[in-house]
């Protein structure tokens, strides 16, 4: 029998509360935390909002029926914070906060609670600029809690305005947070 959203919510909370989330947050440094003011945000939490299906640069990952509540995600901080369990498929655009130059360093904070799924499936979380795949990465499902950062130089340039997309799929009611997107700014803070 399939696990049903409230038991998987239960059981990623019940991860948290273990410790699971603690542990994987306190591991993880924000890429803009005040300890590190040079970390600057290229998106803002609050201005993610649904994309179109013409705009998906990920078209052939579409599943034929997708179904999601108005709003599945909700703000956390600079990033966002994404239910699958009403929402099957996640395609959200939101505007580029400043400029990236190639070979900017470039930082992506990701976590999720326990991954819980009947049958071994995996997750795909991805970013795009203007269209360009800037970051991903496939995570196993089911599995536990985690949180990652990803940190490379920015293969291409982009502009601010230019849009930003992210897009994830998987298998199951799980929640995955995008915590943060930025680029590293060498000048001094206040001179911005």
């Amino acid at each position: 029998m399939p696990w049903s959203p409230l038991c998987c919510r239960l059981a990623a909370t019940l991860s948290c509360l273990l410790g699971a989330c603690a542990q994987a947050e306190t591991e993880l440094p924000a890429a803009g935390s005040t300890d590190d003011p040079h970390w600057h945000a290229l998106t803002d939490g609050t201005a993610w909002r649904h994309a179109s299906a013409e705009d998906d640069p990920l078209q052939a990952h579409r599943p034929s029926a997708i179904v999601c509540s108005p709003r599945p995600w909700h703000a956390v901080a600079e990033g966002i914070e994404v239910d699958t369990s009403e929402c099957n498929y996640v395609h959200l655009t939101t505007e580029l906060a400043a400029d990236v130059g190639v070979g900017d360093p470039v930082a992506v904070d990701v976590w999720w609670n326990a991954l819980a799924s009947v049958e071994p499936a995996e997750g795909h979380l991805a970013l795009f600029i203007g269209g360009q795949r800037i970051w991903e990465t496939h995570v196993e499902i089911p599995g536990p809690a985690d949180s990652r950062r990803f940190e490379f130089p920015a293969p291409f340039p982009a502009y601010a305005g230019e849009d930003v997309t992210f897009h994830l799929h998987n298998h199951g009611f799980n929640t995955w947070t995008l915590a943060r997107f930025a680029v590293l700014n060498d000048e001094e803070p206040g001179n911005l």
